[in-house]
């Protein structure tokens, strides 16, 4: 009798956890049931341990002689803090390799680099078209620019935003969406 009432438990208890996750239609856009699960699993697998939120080069050890080298580090090698300050304080074949990097880091874990840009916040970087844009903006530009000039906007790209914007519908990490898409349709619209 025993054995009877464990297993029927059991039932019981499998029903109700299976119970918990509604299924949803996926191309709804919403990030509800089974795809907010999935949403936050993804998530939680993209490393976002950083030692440091910075822009400054200083802050990782890069120096401005690496900064100004015409020998280029291997940027495939750098923590993402490191790619971005290097990003933001140089130029020319520097700036560009390290931009491709770190668009090829956007593809392949868009959470982190979102909540990265989101962290940055309002710090200002030194340079860029403007002047006067934050690092969020640069960086943003810089991914969406090497998406189009050198990866032909990618619908891989397309699917990334239209899924992060379903996860993120409001708050900082929106707007960084919402930029990025901006400056991908900027390029495309200079072509």
């Amino acid at each position: 009798m025993r054995n009877v009432l464990a297993v029927l438990l059991a039932v019981v208890m499998c029903l109700g956890v299976t119970g918990c996750v509604c299924s949803v239609d996926p191309d709804d856009g919403t990030s509800t049931g089974e795809n907010a699960i999935v949403a936050v699993i993804e998530a939680d697998f993209e490393d976002t341990s950083w030692k440091a939120v910075s822009i400054d080069p200083k802050d990782y050890g890069i120096t401005d002689d690496a900064l100004k080298s015409v020998s280029l580090p291997e940027f495939h090698d750098y923590t993402l803090g490191e790619l971005t300050a290097y990003y933001l304080h140089t130029d020319g074949a520097g700036a560009e390799g390290s931009s491709e990097v770190l668009y090829e880091r956007f593809m392949e874990a868009p959470n982190a680099v979102l909540a990265y840009l989101a962290l940055i916040g309002d710090q200002k970087a030194i340079g860029g078209p403007s002047g006067n844009d934050t690092a969020a903006d640069e960086l943003c530009r810089a991914i969406a620019l090497a998406d189009v000039v050198w990866h032909d906007a990618t619908e891989e790209f397309d699917q990334i935003l239209v899924k992060c914007k379903s996860v993120y519908p409001d708050g900082r990490i929106a707007g960084i969406l919402k930029r990025l898409e901006d400056e991908r349709q900027a390029a495309i619209g200079h072509l």
